[in-house]
């Protein structure tokens, strides 16, 4: 059963062409990084795949789950904030589910946004420098 999630592996199921077993994989690594620095830790070679879900899909499901999924991921842990900002896409696709006329991606990616911001204000200046653009643009965030 190579579409089977297993915890050694999620990567696996989300790599998966079967939906049900991708959505499963996204489920699944969100239940398990929800709260838990060591699991975050773990999973964090995911974040990419997650984006994938996330900048690929159109699924409200799918959507709800990548966003929660990323958003607890990237809390708490600056590594997670470095890989996420390196992602194509990630945050853009974020933006763009706030656009979601179903109001639950609306707040999983609201949710996202927010902790990855509360992460970058806490953040070093090793982490992330904000750089104005100009006095008519707004700031821009710059992955150091």
């Amino acid at each position: 059963m190579a579409d089977m999630v297993s915890r050694s592996s999620p990567e696996q199921g989300l790599r998966s062409t079967d939906s049900a077993a991708r959505l499963r994989a996204v489920r699944e690594i969100k239940n398990n990084v929800i709260g838990n620095k060591y699991k975050k830790l773990q999973f964090l070679h995911v974040l990419p795949l997650l984006v994938e879900v996330l900048v690929t899909s159109s699924d409200s499901e799918f959507l709800i789950q990548a966003a929660a999924a990323i958003g607890s991921l990237v809390y708490g842990v600056e590594d997670g904030v470095k890989t996420i900002l390196a992602c194509d896409g990630a945050v853009t696709s974020l933006l763009k589910a706030l656009t979601s006329s179903d109001p639950r991606v609306v707040v999983a990616a609201a949710r996202a946004l927010k902790l990855l911001y509360k992460v970058i204000c806490k953040a070093s200046d090793s982490l992330v420098a904000v750089q104005p653009c100009s006095e008519a643009a707004p700031p821009l965030l710059v992955v150091a």
